[in-house]
């Protein structure tokens, strides 16, 4: 049973803060790294070379981006105790979340040994030994790009439930629900809409611009988790008592 004080929904809050901040953080240090943005083609040889010139900042850079998705899994419960009156589907999309997270905090986890292990292995090892690495690299970071499109799709599908509920629930949290169903759009629109044509690929763009959208989105809600107050019994959706909170 979901707590009705709002210790829960403060501890989300403070996840929904920290989640985006860890982005933020990283991205001064990927400029001074020269470090792109997106995916990590371990199979390539001068992207490995550049790691290691890059280091250690790659590695703190690996380290940002397993902890950000880490951190993140603390707000979808707080999700539920405010939006769980709307609709029985904020379950489901709060399940969806967390499916969808549990395999991005994997693939974040896998990719921080890879980084830590791969370029230095590369860099030291006899030319006879390259091709064996840069396959091994290649063979991960295909699997690394699978799991991470299954676990996106799966939570930003839940984060558009979310959104639905968001939308209904307080008239004034309409501009905040938009704003996440943007997101939405642009990160499955960048997820889907490159692998149905090679002409589409530069619709990957979508991706990074609906991903910094769901950052906003994220201490936006967090700043709604933060001055969630339940009711003495709660309100149907709707009704002026939950209309005033």
């Amino acid at each position: 049973m979901v707590s009705t004080d709002s210790s829960l929904t403060r501890i989300s809050a403070i996840c929904s803060f920290l989640s985006p901040l860890c982005v933020f953080v990283a991205i001064p240090i990927a400029v001074a790294a020269d470090i792109p943005p997106g995916r990590i083609d371990f199979g390539n040889a001068n992207t490995l070379q550049r790691l290691v010139t890059a280091m250690p900042s790659a590695l703190w850079l690996a380290h940002l981006s397993l902890i950000g998705p880490t951190i993140a899994l603390g707000t979808g419960i707080g999700w539920y105790q405010v939006l769980r009156t709307v609709g029985s589907y904020v379950a489901f999309g709060v399940v969806l979340w967390y499916l969808g997270m549990v395999l991005i905090v994997t693939q974040d986890a896998v990719e921080v040994a890879i980084v830590d292990y791969l370029p230095a292995a590369y860099v030291a090892a006899d030319a006879s030994l390259r091709p064996s690495l840069l396959a091994l690299g290649a063979g991960t970071s295909r699997s690394l790009d699978m799991v991470a499109a299954v676990g996106d799709s799966l939570s930003f599908l839940g984060l558009a439930l979310i959104n639905v509920a968001l939308w209904r629930y307080r008239p004034t949290l309409r501009p905040l629900a938009g704003l996440g169903f943007v997101s939405v759009f642009l990160i499955l629109g960048g997820l889907s809409l490159p692998s149905v044509s090679s002409g589409l690929q530069g619709l990957a763009r979508l991706f990074p611009a609906g991903f910094m959208l769901f950052m906003l989105w994220m201490v936006g809600m967090g700043i709604v988790l933060l001055r969630w107050k339940p009711a003495a019994k709660e309100a149907p959706v709707g009704s002026v008592e939950t209309l005033s909170r």
